[in-house]
């Protein structure tokens, strides 16, 4: 009983992370009223907490994914959330 404890113990940064995630996806969604909110955290949190897992167990292709998931969610970013703040997107429609 010891071992599985210890054994699940190590996964619990990775929970968390997850239920952060999903918290602010509940939170967006039922404030905003927009099920993209949850969505989209949803998704983000999930592919984080399962990287963090998997790096956590010691998979030999966790990097990989992990490096693909961030170079998607860096190119969100800049594209939807940094751009328009650095750039006035009314700028475009001329």
């Amino acid at each position: 009983m010891m071992r599985k404890n210890n054994v699940l113990r190590k996964y619990i940064a990775s929970l968390l992370l997850f239920l952060l995630f999903e918290t602010v996806a509940i939170t967006l969604w039922k404030a905003k009223g927009n099920l993209f909110y949850l969505l989209n955290f949803s998704y983000i949190g999930g592919c984080l907490a399962l990287g963090t897992a998997l790096f956590t167990a010691g998979k030999r292709y966790t990097r990989h994914f992990l490096g693909v998931f961030e170079a998607a969610t860096i190119h969100y970013a800049v594209a939807k959330i940094f751009g328009p703040l650095f750039f006035n997107p009314a700028c475009s429609l001329r």
